[in-house]
């Protein structure tokens, strides 16, 4: 995003330099400077964080579906960007007040905003939810499988962490507290999408890693190809082609997900 772009965005969301700062945490005379055009030629990290926080707020707009929604989103203006200049603090009772008209995840304190996903997403993500539902089922293993959005608190202790896999497999019923579960799932999958992918393959394959995940899928449908993370075996990551044929590690390779199934049911082959 080119800064004449950003001013643009500024004057069409109404946003003063001050809001800005606080939201990307850029310190407020770098922002007044890069708007009024003393600084013509900001450092990388300073746009990087401009653009996100641009992003970020683009984000939320896009779930307004009327003028009254969008006068309430205005008038919460103050409330937002205070929530997002504390990254880092934020903890699972304030992520729960935002209720479920804003879809975000919270990593270690931070918010991270999340859009509607786009139908192919959500194709994917149901067919693979059904291979494994229909697995768990025929197995009778006491293991279940959904899709987002489902609440995973992935520790006991950590206060400042919920996060919603795109897919899951859960074989522990003891962390279904129904409002969310508490522990983290046996088999997470994230279909990466350009709004999600920095998070997907850095912060969550860390945040996952950490806490008891055993195997971390990663679709990128639009580069065809699927990344798995063993975790549980220690192996190191395996890339396949989506028309590939890939054994579920954690039911001992019991289970095969054919994606070239997938893939002619997406395009309708």
């Amino acid at each position: 995003m080119t800064i004449e772009e950003m001013k643009r965005k500024k004057q069409e969301y109404g946003l003063t330099c001050e809001m800005i700062a606080q939201a990307s945490q850029v310190p407020l005379g770098t922002v007044q400077k890069i708007f009024s055009g003393k600084t013509r030629s900001p450092r990388y990290d300073t746009l990087r964080a401009l653009e996100e926080m641009f992003m970020n707020f683009a984000h939320r707009r896009d779930y307004l579906e009327s003028e009254a929604q969008a006068k309430e989103i205005i008038e919460m203006h103050e409330e937002v960007f205070q929530y997002e200049a504390r990254k880092g603090k934020h903890t699972i009772d304030e992520y729960e007040k935002w209720g479920e008209d804003i879809r975000c995840e919270l990593i270690d304190g931070e918010l991270f905003m999340m859009t509607a996903p786009t139908i192919t997403h959500q194709r994917i993500a149901l067919e693979l939810a059904m291979i494994l539902e229909n697995y768990t089922r025929s197995k009778g293993k006491g293991c279940m499988a959904g899709i987002a959005p489902t609440d995973f608190q992935l520790s006991e202790d950590d206060d400042k962490t919920i996060v919603q896999p795109d897919v899951y497999m859960v074989c522990d019923k003891s962390k279904d507290r129904e409002k969310r579960f508490v522990g983290a799932p046996d088999l997470a999958i994230e279909i990466l999408s350009p709004s999600t992918s920095e998070k997907d393959l850095l912060v969550k394959y860390k945040k996952y890693r950490e806490t008891g995940v055993r195997e971390y899928w990663l679709v990128n449908y639009e580069r065809e190809t699927v990344l798995v993370n063993d975790f549980e075996h220690e192996m190191p990551t395996r890339i396949y082609g989506i028309r590939e044929k890939i054994p579920v590690s954690i039911t001992g390779g019991e289970l095969v997900v054919d994606f070239a199934a997938i893939d002619d049911y997406i395009k309708g082959v």
